[in-house]
């Protein structure tokens, strides 16, 4: 547990085999780093209703600081690694994200009232229903922004293998915006192999740059061609493109 005001920094060794009803490993008010070791193997869960949230690390108003290091192989209802919540913020700058398990949302990170920047490392082989590698929900305002060689990959989901803008019924005021990097080879079996764009309303997928590639759904799926899927009940579900941004189905 790291209060408000207060400083984790971790260089190496391990965090594995934890569990609790939130933050199987790390809940963290304050601000953490982490620059090498590996946090694996957590359990976010509460055995009288099967919800919880991040399976390795959750985030209430604090910030997490992600330029190396391996958060793999955790387990949660939501945030299978990480979930950020209350204005929380995510700087990943490398690192691996890797292998993580959720049953509702965010496989490797759910963002729910917070902000994520991806600068660099990756966010790979993860699954959830919703948002196998990225997904994000809201009653306020979450945002994902994608820069530099950041990735994400081998993901799987049922709406949106890559990255989950929103999900149908549940999110208003999500926004993603990929400055560049890199949405490749993630798989969904309903709908949007890349990306989901599939949200109740008022969310928004900017794409500026970056490639989305070898994105799938299965054979009764929708969005394979672009890895994009946009749908929406409300009001202004939208996607933009410009710029160099490269789509290759």
């Amino acid at each position: 547990y790291n209060h408000r005001d207060c400083v984790i920094t971790m260089n190496d060794g391990l965090i594995t085999k934890n569990s609790a009803y939130t933050a199987g490993a790390i809940l963290n008010l304050g601000y953490f780093t982490m620059n090498g070791g590996e946090i694996s193997y957590n359990t976010a869960i509460d055995y009288s209703t099967g919800s919880a949230d991040g399976g390795a690390i959750a985030i209430d108003s604090g910030s997490l600081y992600i330029n190396g290091g391996c958060i793999k192989n955790n387990r949660a209802a939501t945030g299978g690694a990480i979930i950020a919540r209350v204005n929380a913020k995510i700087y990943m700058y490398g690192g691996e994200i890797a292998c993580n398990f959720a049953g509702g949302f965010g496989g490797g990170v759910l963002l729910w009232n917070s902000t994520f920047y991806m600068y660099g490392g990756k966010i790979r082989s993860n699954f959830a229903r919703n948002g196998g590698g990225v997904g994000m929900s809201t009653n306020t305002k979450s945002t994902f922004y994608m820069f530099n060689d950041a990735l994400v990959t081998d993901n799987f989901a049922d709406y949106g293998g890559g990255v989950c803008v929103g999900a149908n019924g549940y999110a208003n005021n999500c926004d993603f915006t990929m400055f560049n990097g890199n949405i490749t080879y993630n798989y969904a079996e309903q709908v949007g192999g890349g990306i989901c764009n599939y949200n109740q309303s008022n969310c928004a997928t900017n794409l500026r740059s970056g490639l989305i590639s070898n994105n799938r759904v299965s054979s009764t799926g929708k969005g394979n061609g672009l890895g994009i899927f946009n749908q929406g009940s409300g009001t202004e579900t939208l996607i933009y493109m410009s710029g160099a941004i490269v789509v290759n189905p």
